[in-house]
């Protein structure tokens, strides 16, 4: 599995965001403005990070 993978709403409709890699997962949360999310001391270091904590990962980006 891979996380994030999903539509995500926005102010004028949804947005699908999937980031397949480490490195596209560090690209998007450096466009969103929360860089801190790809650190290695986050829960969301790498995609099986990611994976395991789905709910937090997706709270963190709806903020964002």
């Amino acid at each position: 599995m891979i996380a994030p993978y999903q539509a995500f709403p926005t102010v004028d409709g949804y947005a699908l965001i999937g980031a397949a890699s480490d490195g596209l997962f560090t690209r998007l949360v450096r466009a969103l403005g929360c860089p801190e999310l790809a650190t290695a001391t986050s829960g969301s270091r790498d995609n099986p990070a990611r994976v395991s904590n789905r709910p937090a990962l997706v709270e963190e980006l709806l903020e964002a």
